[in-house]
């Protein structure tokens, strides 16, 4: 039987307020066994939960940090994306309404590397995030920098960057 989130609102494209994921586990599942990548689907329906918000996150913080061009679509909306005026390295603007598929490789990438357990934590100590979803409850500290990234993930590096603009970081 396929897990799927029950009470974590999944992203649609819409810029919905209540969403904490971009997709649900099945298509991460997917895309990643097809890449030989099986730690999140071997892991417990709880534990993909916990890696996926935790992904969220951590993208979310890499993103900004990096230079992102786009402004939410709503204007209380939960995620950086969907956005307006986002636009990649190469000059090409992204649909509103749109998720890039590079950066849910980048999401989905994350996911799994957390539920592998091979995530690099915070070298910066920049202190604790919790992220709460019903009866899920995770804590981490955040702060990875761009170069630790670039180094450690160079994979989910590569994607995030592809949606940057080219004065984004250019580690």
């Amino acid at each position: 039987m396929t897990f799927a989130f029950s009470t974590t609102e999944v992203e649609d494209g819409t810029g919905k307020t209540t969403s904490l994921v971009f997709e649900q586990p099945e298509d991460s599942i997917a895309w990643l066994n097809r890449r030989s990548k099986t730690a999140f689907s071997a892991a417990l329906d709880s534990d993909q939960e916990s890696a996926a918000l935790r992904a969220t996150e951590e993208l979310g913080d890499q993103l900004n940090s990096l230079g992102f061009s786009g402004t939410r679509t709503v204007l209380d909306q939960a995620l950086d994306w969907p956005a307006i005026g986002a636009y990649a390295r190469t000059g090409e603007t992204f649909d509103s309404d749109q998720i890039p598929a590079i950066y849910l490789e980048a999401y989905r990438l994350t996911a799994e590397e957390i539920a592998a357990g091979t995530w690099l934590e915070s070298e910066s100590g920049t202190g604790a995030k919790r992220i709460e979803a019903d009866d899920v409850e995770i804590e981490y500290s955040s702060g990875l920098s761009a170069a630790s990234l670039a180094a450690n993930h160079p994979e989910i590096f590569r994607r995030l960057k592809a949606v940057l603009p080219s004065g984004g970081w250019q580690g």
